[in-house]
Order: C-alpha cells, then sequence, then structure tokens
C-alpha cells in the first residue's frame, strides 16, 4: 500500500478528478465504479462515476479543469489477479479495457485537447468478468487498499 501511495504522491498534482471506470454487474469489472461510489462524501477530490461510458463524462471532467485526472480501471494486463499498477500513457492506450468500447486514445486526447495533460491510468487485474458475478475476494482486496490509498492522500 505504501509503495502504491509514494507512487501516485508524485504523480498526482493539484486539483484532482479521480474517474472510476467499470460495470459492477461484472462481478471485478465494477472496481472502478464501486472505488469512486465508495469515496463519495469522504474525501477532498472531485469523483466522477463513468460506468462503462466514460466518453460521456469528457465535458464534466474539463469543466472542472483538474490539473490531474486518475482513472481507475479493471484492465487485462497478465499478472495476477487484484494486482493494483500504474500505466503510462503509451501501456494504458494499448489495454484492453474490460467492458468498456472507448478508444483510450480518444479520452486521453479529449483532455489533452482542454488543457489536461496530468492523466494518471490505476489498472486492477480481474479474475472474474462474468455477468452477474460477485467480486472476488483478491480484487475485493484491491479495492478496499485503493480506498486506503485515496483517503490518506486526499482525506
Amino acid at each position: 500500500m505504501e509503495s502504491l501511495k509514494n507512487k501516485l504522491e508524485t504523480l498526482i498534482k493539484g486539483k484532482t478528478v479521480l474517474v472510476g471506470m467499470g460495470n459492477p454487474l461484472k462481478a471485478d469489472d465494477g472496481i472502478g465504479s464501486l472505488l469512486v461510489q465508495n469515496l463519495k462524501g469522504k474525501i477532498a477530490a472531485e469523483l466522477i462515476d463513468a460506468g462503462t461510458t466514460p466518453e460521456n463524462y469528457l465535458g464534466p471532467i474539463a469543466r472542472i479543469k483538474p490539473a490531474t485526472v486518475v482513472i481507475i480501471d479493471a484492465l487485462h494486463f497478465n499478472e495476477q489477479p487484484g494486482t493494483l499498477k500504474i500505466f503510462k500513457e503509451k501501456e494504458f492506450a494499448t489495454l484492453s479495457l474490460s467492458t468498456h468500447a472507448m478508444n483510450p486514445d480518444f479520452f486521453i486526447n479529449y483532455l489533452k485537447d482542454k488543457g489536461i495533460t496530468n492523466i494518471v491510468f490505476l489498472g486492477v487485474q480481474p479474475k472474474n468478468v462474468s455477468f452477474g458475478g460477485e467480486m472476488s475476494p483478491v480484487v475485493a482486496q484491491g479495492l478496499e487498499t485503493l480506498e486506503k490509498v485515496f483517503s490518506s492522500l486526499f482525506g
């Protein structure tokens, strides 16, 4: 947890928006959405639950005028389920977003065109993304870790 917190502290600057992506109806895929829902009213960062249509929230994110956008989503990156990893922009653009048809480059370029250039991608390796399934224990543990990390960063 401390290692992740320390890395995020070096990456996050100024006014921050946390954008949770995912589909809670698809087990582990819902981690980003659940994270921002669980943090509402508890931290001093803007929170957006973008669900499975993050492109619909680009305008609201831009209007907030954040210095940093942190995107949290279940991503397939061939690590142990529950692994939390920060990705560089170029890495994120080539990853498989778990349930979203959105092109990551479109999302990134839109924000950059609006002057938002500090974009952090935080991925969680899912174990189970079956429809109607429950979040796996290892991913639920990752969710708990993320809640603690962001609470300590923005609490």
